[in-house]
């Protein structure tokens, strides 16, 4: 019983790192270089952490062809919603107000 309780204590303390690391990626890197995503941000964290990972530039997602954008962010196809949600990040994209991305951010 009591190696239960502590995996759990171990689980609920993984999350909250989770949860941190998450919030910083979204509130440091993001609000700073791609501020539009913000309001994009779902619930699908693998699309969110490829998006970061590989397009964090916007310029770099408005410079690629849509259907590339989309497989590279994406695992599963999930929809129209999930298209349309992509979308929507790739025309914030073009209109993007945030900083060109440097070396050091990359």
């Amino acid at each position: 019983m009591l190696t239960l309780r502590n995996l759990l204590s171990v689980r609920r303390q993984l999350k909250k790192e989770d949860h941190r690391l998450r919030m910083r990626i979204r509130n440091g890197l993001l609000a700073k270089y791609f501020p539009e995503m913000d309001r994009h941000w779902g619930s699908c964290l693998t699309e969110n952490l490829a998006i970061v990972r590989w397009y964090l530039d916007p310029r770099q997602i408005a410079a690629t062809e849509f259907d590339v954008f989309v497989r590279h962010v994406t695992t599963t196809t999930r929809g129209a919603r999930q298209v349309s949600r992509l979308r929507k990040i790739y025309n914030a994209a073009e209109h993007s107000i945030g900083l060109p991305v440097d070396d050091a951010a990359r």
